[in-house]
């Protein structure tokens, strides 16, 4: 079976459980390199490993999501409260303000001292001021940083 599509199923499942087990959080918007397939929301997003114990973000720009630069963000509501979902802009390398949404993984201080790897994702709504949604899902592997080997195991 394709390592393409392992990880495609892998994030769906993963993602079914999730979004059912996480609480929404809403953030209200103002007045790349990373895999994208398809899944039942529309989109999902590898975001590769996030380690616990630190936080990070990832920002995926509207044409990624197959958005219109112009459309209006009304809210972002995250499946999971450890996720904060913004509206953001970034200059393009062609010198343009373009549209974006930012993921922000909060550290995940309750796992310190864990030795174990979990496969999770996150389902981002979006709702746009003319009434229309959208949703894609980010599907990652949240670990603990480990020291590196000589041995490469």
């Amino acid at each position: 079976m394709p390592k393409f599509f392992l990880v495609q199923v892998a994030c769906v499942i993963v993602t079914t459980f999730a979004a059912t087990g996480c609480r929404e959080t809403e953030a209200n918007a103002p007045s790349s390199s990373r895999a994208v397939v398809g899944s039942q929301t529309g989109l999902t997003i590898d975001a590769g490993v996030l380690f616990l114990d630190e936080s990070a973000y990832l920002c995926v720009p509207f044409q990624q999501l197959g958005i219109d630069d112009s459309s209006r963000i009304e809210s972002l509501i995250s499946s999971c409260d450890c996720v904060r979902p913004s509206w953001v802009q970034y200059l393009s390398t062609a010198g343009k303000r373009k549209p974006a949404v930012r993921l922000d993984f909060d550290a995940a201080k309750s796992f310190e001292g864990q030795s174990r790897s979990y496969s999770l994702a996150v389902r981002t709504k979006i709702r746009f001021v003319n009434g229309s949604q959208q949703s894609f899902d980010v599907c990652f592997v949240h670990s603990p940083p480990i020291e590196p080997s000589d041995r490469g195991d």
